[in-house]
C-alpha cells in the first residue's frame, strides 16, 4: 500500500523464499560505507561519500529483491548487484564483509536499541533545539517533520505525505 503511495516501484508478488536472510547484505552495506570513507574511520557513515555508497547500495538491493524477485541470501546474486551498482573490488568488498562490516552492523544494532529501536524504519532525530526522539514507521513521517520543525509548504496545515 505505502509503495503505491509513495510511487515507488514493488513487485505484486512477495518475493520468493520472504522473509530473505538479510545479515549478510546488511554486513556488505556497512562494509561498502566503510570503503568509501575516505579516512577509512571509525565511524563510515558520517562521511558524505559513505552516505552516498550506501544509499546506492540500498536502492541496488532494493531493485534486486521488491523489483525483480532475486535471491538477497545467494552471495552469487550479492556479487552481481554489486557489480551493477559499480563495485568492482569485490575481493575488498567480500573481506570487509567478514569483518569491518559485522562489527559496525553490530555497532548500529547496539546504537538502534540504545535510542529504543524496536522495529523498522526508526527514526532517530535531534531537532534545532537539542531535543532527541525517536520515531517507528513510515506512516509517521508528517510528525517527524513537524518534531525537526521544518516549514510547511504555503498555505498548508498538514503535512502532504511525499517521500
Amino acid at each position: 500500500m505505502w509503495a503505491k503511495y509513495f510511487n515507488v516501484p514493488i513487485t505484486d508478488d512477495v518475493p520468493d523464499g520472504f522473509p530473505a536472510n538479510t545479515l549478510h547484505v546488511m554486513r556488505t552495506i556497512c562494509a561498502l560505507g566503510r570503503l568509501a570513507s575516505p579516512d577509512g574511520g571509525p565511524s563510515p557513515s558520517a562521511s558524505k561519500p559513505a552516505q552516498e555508497a550506501t544509499i546506492k547500495a540500498l536502492d541496488a538491493f532494493y531493485d534486486a529483491y521488491w523489483i525483480r524477485n532475486r535471491n538477497v541470501a545467494d552471495k552469487d546474486v550479492v556479487a552481481e548487484v554489486l557489480k551493477s551498482a559499480g563495485w568492482e573490488d569485490l575481493a575488498k568488498v567480500s573481506e570487509l564483509t567478514a569483518s569491518d562490516g559485522k562489527a559496525i552492523l553490530t555497532e548500529n544494532t547496539d546504537l538502534a536499541f540504545a535510542d529504543g529501536a524496536f522495529g523498522l524504519p526508526w527514526f532517530a532525530c535531534e531537532n534545532d533545539r537539542g531535543e532527541k526522539e525517536g520515531f517507528w514507521g513510515v506512516d509517521h513521517l508528517g510528525v517527524v517533520l513537524d518534531f525537526l520543525g521544518l516549514e510547511k509548504p504555503a498555505g498548508r496545515t498538514e503535512w502532504k505525505a511525499m517521500l
